[in-house]
């Protein structure tokens, strides 16, 4: 694994990417630990039959942390045992557009003690879909959703949040 201020695995800058059948574990940075996404608008990032796991960020994200305006679709995904202070499995805001199809989002633990803290977190005009995706035993709880300045909105479908533990605040 590899340690880093920004994206520990995966460091990327307003780019558009394709990941697939990659494994991206045991990597650490302040934020982002296996992957960091920024930059201005219009990127795609499209994550296929991967893995993100055992990454850890002393800030937020520690399995994704993504801003600005990107569209991320994970399909056949499994995002699990990643830890951070804030979100451990996914920190997006600033309108990031996430897609989960086909994805186990499970044991992510974060150790804020934030009472909004969760293993995904969606903010500040991002939106979120689930589609045939489980959610499950991620702590404090699996899924935070912040309208923040700005409306976020979230889709489920065919999914299943187990224990259905989550924190929608506006």
């Amino acid at each position: 694994g590899n340690e880093t201020e920004y994206g520990g695995g995966i460091y990327i800058n307003a780019s558009n990417l394709e990941l697939v059948r990659v494994n991206i574990f045991n990597n650490s940075a302040n934020i982002g630990g296996g992957i960091f996404s920024a930059g201005p608008s219009g990127y795609e990032i499209n994550i296929l039959n991967s893995s993100i796991s055992d990454n850890h960020s002393l800030g937020e994200g520690a399995g994704i942390w993504s801003q600005a305006w990107s569209n991320i679709i994970f399909r056949n995904v499994l995002i699990c045992n990643n830890t951070g202070w804030n979100a451990a499995a996914i920190w997006a805001t600033d309108h990031v557009q996430i897609n989960f199809i086909n994805v186990v989002l499970a044991g992510n633990v974060s150790t804020s003690s934030n009472s909004s803290n969760a293993g995904v977190i969606i903010l500040n005009g991002s939106d979120a879909s689930l589609i045939n995706t489980i959610v499950w035993n991620n702590s404090p709880y699996d899924i935070s959703f912040w309208n923040g300045v700005q409306v976020s909105n979230m889709t489920i479908e065919y999914s299943n949040i187990i224990p259905a533990e989550s924190t929608f605040e506006g």
